[in-house]
């Protein structure tokens, strides 16, 4: 039973390795390492935007929303794309081709502070959401070969440190492409699973979702999950730097441009294909009441598979599974800390062993994460905490005159404090009138206007602007 799915499973993890192998084979330097040059086109960009969008939660949990309710998650999706549409024109237009580092942009709008500060607050995120998504993609194997997760949290993180750490940005996005294909082939599989089983076909089927009303995408929530929809596509993609890096690499800013805007296609095509997927499970269970339905509603789409679908098939969906989430960030890490020193052949040999560092790193935060039974809302759930914050400075610090690093730190700080507390009293039930999905547009909108009234300060405002001129003179 688990010949087949074994050998596809390691030869799609030995393909993954090749390939960031062969495409590092053209770096030789540290600007090419966290930049490629500057030679990546748009439709590898927008590829690899997919690995990094979709993890294994994602493919389990959007067939289980649409297997229980119906497809309103598509309103998330359009704020999304407005979200993209900012991106393109504001984002792209104002930090393309500053350098690798993307708060280094805030360092020189506000200042050192605010810079160390968003740095921090991504590495603490990025590190966190990738031991979670390093930890379920074990977890999903682990439940499958009824082994432990802990030798395959050591393999995951091996294939990821092999396949990035020599060859960068250029290895990632490469590697990033095969994964995205992996995605796209195992829910194909699976709907084309589906749709061969119906009961009187494709017309039968709709019929049966459309008078279950499986098939609604507008509701009277839609305006507010459009607008936490765009906040928090706004706040993870444009204040990211693994996100934001790849499209650094792009060959100009129109490149970078049309690699969004193909990428914002490609992803729609992922979400309505995982959603039919979900739809297509209840009237597969619809039509089958006879059998037995999991405990859980959320892990239908593995229930389904080790219920119905022959070995190869469940094998094309456990590689989807496993590329989609061990793509781990290691390059947008390194690029921050230790960063690329000096440059040159020095700074490559610093960046690579710093992604190893930082391999190793997340390997073990997955260990320690898995101690804890709600490890799943940690990763998941702190992005709000972090990214509306700095989505807040990022905006301020785009238009109008240079504000103080001193009412920046201090709103970065004080509004991500406010946000966790915020997130941990919603996840204790102790607050009920604002979901957790409304904290990067609270975190933007309060960092935003905190910064602005700090910097009109006569303490705050004044101090920074004194520390400004100070470094202007010294310069």
């Amino acid at each position: 039973m688990y010949g087949i799915v074994i050998n596809a499973l390691l030869g799609s993890l030995a393909l993954i390795c090749v390939a960031g192998l062969v495409a590092a084979r053209r770096v030789s330097s540290a600007e090419g390492w966290t930049t490629a040059g500057r030679t990546l086109p748009s439709g590898l960009l927008a590829l690899s935007w997919i690995s990094a969008e979709f993890s294994a939660m994602t493919i389990l949990g959007v067939p289980a929303a649409a297997y229980q309710g119906d497809w309103s998650l598509l309103q998330f999706f359009f704020g999304s794309v407005f979200a993209r549409i900012v991106i393109v024109f504001v984002f792209l237009q104002k930090l393309y081709g500053r350098g690798p580092d993307l708060y280094a942009y805030l360092g020189e709008r506000f200042g050192p502070k605010t810079e160390s500060v968003a740095s921090g607050f991504f590495l603490s995120a990025r590190t966190l959401l990738a031991s979670v998504r390093l930890l379920a993609v074990a977890a999903i194997t682990d439940s499958f070969f009824q082994t432990h997760d802990v030798p395959w949290i050591a393999v995951f993180s091996a294939v990821a440190v092999i396949a990035v750490a020599i060859g960068g940005v250029r290895s990632a996005v490469w590697t990033g492409c095969i994964q995205a294909a992996a995605i796209f082939l195992g829910g194909f599989t699976v709907l084309a699973y589906l749709v061969g089983s119906f009961e009187g076909g494709v017309s039968e089927a709709l019929r049966v979702a459309g008078n279950a009303e499986r098939l609604v995408v507008w509701n009277w929530r839609a305006p507010a999950a459009i607008l936490t929809g765009f906040f928090g596509s706004l706040a993870a993609f444009g204040t990211d730097q693994e996100t934001l890096q790849r499209l650094f690499a792009a060959r100009s800013r129109m490149s970078a441009k049309r690699a969004v805007i193909f990428a914002a296609v490609a992803s729609a095509v992922v979400l309505i294909l995982f959603l039919s997927i979900g739809t297509g499970l209840f009237v597969f269970y619809d039509q089958r009441r006879a059998l037995e339905l999991p405990i859980a509603a959320n892990s239908i789409l593995p229930h389904f598979a080790f219920q119905a679908m022959p070995d190869g098939q469940r094998g094309i969906l456990l590689v989807a599974l496993v590329l989609a989430s061990i793509d781990l960030p290691l390059v947008g890490l390194s690029t921050i800390f230790p960063g690329p020193g000096n440059g040159g052949v020095s700074g490559l040999r610093q960046l690579r062993w710093g992604s190893i560092g930082w391999g190793v790193l997340l390997a073990g935060c997955a260990l320690g994460l898995s101690h804890f039974s709600d490890w799943v809302w940690i990763g998941f759930k702190i992005g709000g905490v972090v990214y509306g914050p700095l989505l807040g400075v990022f905006v301020v610090g785009f238009y109008g005159p240079r504000r103080s690093d001193w009412a920046a730190t201090i709103s970065l700080i004080s509004t991500a404090a406010g946000c966790l507390g915020a997130l941990w009293m919603i996840e204790k039930g102790l607050m009920t009138t604002v979901e957790w999905r409304w904290l990067p547009a609270i975190g933007a909108v309060t960092a935003a206007s905190m910064t602005e009234m700090l910097s009109r300060s006569r303490l705050v405002g004044r101090t920074g602007q004194r520390g400004i001129r100070s470094r202007s003179r010294q310069g």
